[in-house]
């Protein structure tokens, strides 16, 4: 059920890059934004963990692939 979640959570990331801007999560927590919740989704080889950013109204949902030997492979942000 986890890796359906990553998948679904992914492809909306990945699809929705195309359009939107690419900023980054350090720029976000730069620009007054605040960790609200976080949860880590592992697979095999890696894992992904998942950061819901808040600004007063405002949420982000970023994405961070981590890679076996704990190294960021990729990062994306998204504007639900």
């Amino acid at each position: 059920m986890k890796k359906l979640l990553a998948i679904i959570v992914l492809g909306l990331l990945w699809s929705g890059s195309a359009y939107a801007e690419n900023i980054s999560m350090n720029e976000l927590l730069e620009d007054g934004y605040t960790i609200a919740k976080h949860d880590l989704i592992k697979f095999d080889d890696d894992a992904i963990k998942i950061y819901t950013l808040r600004k007063k109204k405002k949420i982000m949902i970023c994405a961070v692939q981590i890679d076996n030997y704990g190294d960021v492979s990729s990062s994306n942000c998204i504007k639900p």
